[in-house]
């Protein structure tokens, strides 16, 4: 609404005489376009936003090189030695709202600037043998400033 609102203000485009569209308009605007419904978005670091996909595909080509060059491509053939590690984040910081997105699409995005994502991560680790390693968690460490601590009770 926020959007419309910035565009019909552009353009001068009124709704029933008032700048702001109301209820009426948005449920209009979603029975005309019935392949567009409210979705919560992920936050999406902006680092994380560049990366494209050509990158992602030269990593993988500079870790193929790096193993051929190196001749670790037989580690490959031990299931015991092939990993994969996958994360759980519990997120410390509140989801973003509630936007409008086509259905059939499955990730939808909110930009969330260039800070990290305040969570806790739990990392699971298994390998192709099908065995599992034990969990991880990993947390940022905030210190806190000393006439903090100092003014701190000793608990």
């Amino acid at each position: 609404m926020y959007i419309v609102k910035k565009l019909a203000t552009e353009y001068n485009i009124k709704f029933g005489g008032k700048t702001t569209p109301g209820r009426k308009w948005y449920n209009l605007f979603c029975a005309r376009h019935p392949n567009i419904s409210l979705r919560t978005s992920q936050n999406l670091t902006t680092s994380r936003l560049l990366v494209s996909e050509a990158d992602i595909s030269n990593w993988f080509q500079e870790v193929k090189n790096y193993m051929d060059q190196d001749k670790l491509t037989s580690i490959l053939d031990d299931p015991r030695r092939v990993f994969n590690t996958d994360e759980t984040a519990f997120f410390l910081n509140p989801k973003p709202g509630k936007v409008l997105a086509q259905k059939a699409s499955k990730n939808i995005y909110t930009s969330a600037g260039a800070d990290d994502k305040d969570n806790i991560t739990v990392l699971l680790t298994t390998n192709a043998a099908g065995q599992l390693a034990p969990p991880m968690i990993v947390y940022r460490f905030v210190r806190i400033p000393q006439n903090i601590a100092a003014a701190m009770p000793n608990e």
